[in-house]
């Protein structure tokens, strides 16, 4: 029963993280994006949802090199 409390706190925080990735986005701060993208990456690997935004947001902002290693995680 615990287990599952916390996992939902996980994935509430999670998509607070992608929201927050894509209203930088939207407001012009790519770089910004990217680090939120990553930070809800970082949280849930396991995620492909996640990964794709965290990619997207990565090439977006130019951190082709940060992309690269992010996708030989996959």
């Amino acid at each position: 029963m615990i287990h599952n409390s916390r996992y939902t706190k996980i994935e509430r925080l999670l998509f607070l993280l992608v929201k927050q990735s894509r209203i930088l986005k939207h407001a012009g701060d790519l770089v910004a994006a990217a680090a939120f993208a990553d930070e809800a990456r970082c949280m849930d690997l396991a995620d492909r949802y996640v990964n794709s935004e965290c990619v997207k947001r990565m090439l977006q902002a130019d951190q082709v090199f940060v992309y690269l290693l992010v996708t030989f995680g996959f």
